[in-house]
């Protein structure tokens, strides 16, 4: 059993001030590529609102399950025939990136590797920015160096530092997580891992059979499942002589009445007489926006046995990571999309994961 001894309260200098105490439930959710959210409910019939909003509105919070830290963004008080309760909620540290847009970062050079512009653009939105207001000193950035070698076409205009790094993780296959360490809230991308068990690893396996997952539920759903993206921009030496050039990307499954299209737009033009190599530097951006409309497989229910898996980073199996898992005693494969810790004074604690059983991406073209 996993007890939750404490949710620790943090200022933005990030010295820890107090302690959310006196709940009656906690449900704390982390995803992968996308922020995590909590909620927690604590029971007050006399509730002083201003004394909520001066001890935890715009703090972080920590338990001890968890890396991530969650900003608290809304307080809400529920009155009424039900028992009074006041409720915090709101996002993961990672939502500090959306703060910030690309104001320095106005366009991305063609020279340099990945590592340097996302280094660079780190730099210049949030450590050292020219305008010292927009400075967030207590955050840092660990270096992706195995991103040297590659090259990255983003268009920079009207987009957030959480934009940017958030392509990156869909463009490399890779999540973007947010750590404590020290005084410092720290962001990493990492690469998940196979732990199907088809690299001759121990693998992962939820199953109702073995009884490491109960509740299963499958879903899939195609309403916004697109094979196809035509990326378009303006080509021309200036702006009476512009046309249309646009490329098509498409997955292996976009046939026939299978096939379901979508523009994609850059939101820039290009201005030399010809397209040559247009092609291939639009490509990205068709495969971000098919990735973002991928057919959606997905399967979720209640970790059951908590001895047979540890999850958590550099543990049995993580947010990003490959698992098996078997539904209507057949396996297949699927990415650990999102997972969720639940304490309730009733029922005491529960873990719900989401699994991504849609086709991986990196096989998909």
């Amino acid at each position: 059993m996993m007890y939750l001894e404490s949710v620790r309260v943090y200022n933005n200098d990030l010295v820890a001030i107090d302690a959310v105490t006196g709940w009656s439930s906690v449900v704390w959710t982390e995803r992968y590529q996308d922020f995590g959210e909590f909620e927690i409910r604590i029971p007050d019939a006399r509730a002083d609102i201003q004394s909520y909003k001066d001890r935890f509105f715009d703090n972080l919070l920590q338990i001890p399950y968890s890396n991530e830290s969650m900003i608290v963004e809304e307080i809400t008080y529920e009155g009424g025939r039900t028992t009074p309760a006041v409720y915090l909620r709101g996002r993961d540290a990672k939502s500090l990136l959306q703060r910030r847009v690309l104001a320095a970062t106005q366009v991305i050079p063609m020279g340099p590797s990945t590592r340097e512009i996302v280094l660079q653009a780190f730099n210049d939105e949030v450590a050292n920015p020219s305008e010292k207001g927009r400075e967030m000193k207590y955050l840092a950035l660990d270096d992706p160096s195995s991103w040297s070698v590659h090259h990255l076409d983003y268009d920079p205009d009207g987009k957030s530092l959480w934009d940017l790094f958030l392509y990156c993780a869909q463009t490399y296959y890779c999540g973007l997580r947010s750590y404590m360490q020290g005084r410092k809230i720290r962001y990493q991308w990492w690469k998940p891992r196979d732990r199907t068990g088809a690299n001759q690893t121990y693998p992962v396996l939820f199953s109702e059979d073995l009884g490491s997952l109960s509740n299963i539920v499958y879903r899939r759903q195609s309403r916004t499942y697109r094979t196809s993206a035509y990326v378009h921009i303006q080509v021309g030496e200036n702006q009476s002589s512009l046309s249309r050039y646009a490329t098509d990307v498409s997955n292996r499954f976009g046939q026939g009445m299978n096939r379901r299209e979508m523009w994609v737009s850059p939101g820039w033009n290009y201005t030399p007489k010809n397209a040559n190599g247009l092609a291939g530097v639009l490509a990205p951006y068709g495969r971000t926006a098919l990735h973002q409309h991928s057919l959606a497989d997905e399967i979720s229910g209640e970790v059951l046995r908590h001895d047979m898996y540890e999850y958590g980073f550099d543990k049995d199996f993580f947010l990003g990571d490959l698992v098996a898992v078997e539904v209507a005693g057949k396996r297949s494969r699927a990415r650990v999309k999102e997972y969720t810790h639940s304490w309730t004074i009733d029922q005491g604690y529960r873990a719900y994961p989401i699994l991504d059983a849609s086709p991986i991406m990196e096989n998909y073209f």
